[in-house]
């Protein structure tokens, strides 16, 4: 099944939220999960539906990584979670390319260069 997250940081973001639906639906979408919060905000309840929701062979589509989370720690733990699961997820405005894994590793190992207070959270895998 094909799944996406969108993900505004409020109502006043109807434009940002309405372009990553219309990037998304030519991905041929079967679920929909729009979640409007904060950047800051950790705890994402739609996210976590979604990453219920999501059997093997599911892949979760999203506009961009950090529309997922800006947490070096929750993203690998998101990370770690689908790959358990079987999970594809699949990050349409990214430059590292359709390589999910890949993208994680680097986009992780960027930011632990970028934050010193990350460093010891290095890709492991």
């Amino acid at each position: 099944m094909n799944i996406a997250y969108v993900s505004t940081n409020n109502d006043s973001h109807r434009e940002k939220e309405v372009k990553q639906i219309k990037e998304l639906d030519k991905c041929g979408i079967e679920k929909w999960f729009v979640e409007r919060l904060s950047g800051s905000e950790k705890s994402r309840p739609l996210l976590r539906q979604l990453i219920d929701f999501a059997k093997e062979g599911d892949t979760i589509y999203c506009c961009d990584i950090s529309r997922i989370n800006r947490s070096l720690e929750i993203l690998q733990q998101i990370k770690v979670e689908l790959r358990n699961k079987g999970v594809k997820l699949v990050l349409l405005n990214d430059s590292r390319g359709s390589d999910t894994r890949s993208a994680l590793k680097e986009l992780i190992n960027e930011l632990a260069v970028v934050d010193p207070r990350e460093r010891h959270e290095k890709w492991d895998g």
